[in-house]
């Protein structure tokens, strides 16, 4: 079963060719269904949303219809050529082989239309580690005085 929600309506049920509900806004609302519910009652197919917590943010800001701005897209697309020369140069130089322009545009595709529609996960920044405790010495312990 597809999980492809970015898929135009009415989605088609795999199993029967049946349409299907479309519960992506019930679901954004809070409500605990299906996103997808086959409409032959026979077939019963159903589409959960995911299980994780991002994923479901995910889904529900395409059904909100969050929109990117044309400053939004342009930084993101800076990162993915960025990342993309980046991970692209060091690969070849560790096989040892030149890289083109050309690999480095298409790792760039690939990075932004991922991140386009699913968005990135931010790494959450280390904090610094907690100072060891200083040790009291003990009272028959001969401190130097």
């Amino acid at each position: 079963m597809s999980t492809d929600f970015r898929k135009a309506r009415p989605m088609t049920c795999e199993t029967c060719g049946s349409e299907m509900w479309d519960n992506r806004e019930k679901v954004r609302g809070g409500w605990k269904g299906p996103l997808y519910k086959c409409k032959d009652k026979a077939c019963g197919t159903v589409v959960w949303p995911p299980k994780d917590a991002a994923a479901v943010k995910r889904v529900t800001a395409q059904v909100a219809g969050d929109k990117w701005t044309w400053m939004k897209l342009g930084k993101l697309y800076e990162r993915a050529l960025l990342t993309a020369e980046m991970r692209v140069l060091a690969s070849a130089e560790r096989l040892g082989i030149k890289a083109s322009v050309s690999d480095v545009l298409q790792a760039t595709a690939t990075i932004f239309i991922e991140a386009a529609r699913n968005g990135v996960e931010e790494p959450k920044k280390a904090l610094p580690p907690k100072p060891e405790p200083v040790a009291e010495p003990e009272e028959d312990e001969d401190i130097g005085f």
